[in-house]
């Protein structure tokens, strides 16, 4: 099972998205509660995640990539031989963004506006 979980999805794309690209699998979670859709979907092998649970799923995952463990904040988490792995998978984008367009912020002030949940 793949999928994105949220609060509020109605405005989401993702299904759609995923449905062209080829995953036919990928649905649309809402709930309130990730504890409660961590404890009755034992089958997910990968899922997106999004406001308001991008840390609220810390607790329930087995181990967190390094930048999720900086940012505390998870935005995908991956089914790995039974345990749960939250990544934050932005820091990444953005990364390989700034190398593509060989944008060097080393040594400069950056700010980054957005409506995430990274502290």
């Amino acid at each position: 099972m793949y999928g994105l979980v949220g609060k509020n999805l109605k405005h989401s794309f993702s299904k759609e998205i995923h449905h062209l690209l080829g995953n036919k699998s990928y649905e649309l979670f809402s709930t309130n509660s990730i504890k409660d859709f961590i404890k009755e979907n034992h089958d997910l092998s990968g899922i997106n995640v999004t406001i308001p649970h991008k840390t609220d799923i810390i607790p329930y995952l087995d181990d967190l990539d390094s930048v999720a463990k900086e940012t505390y904040s998870v935005n995908t988490v991956i089914n790995k031989n039974g345990k749960l792995i939250g990544y934050n998978t932005d820091y990444y984008g953005l990364d390989k963004l700034l190398k593509y367009n060989k944008i060097d912020i080393k040594n400069k002030r950056v700010v980054i506006l957005g409506n995430g949940s990274v502290t």
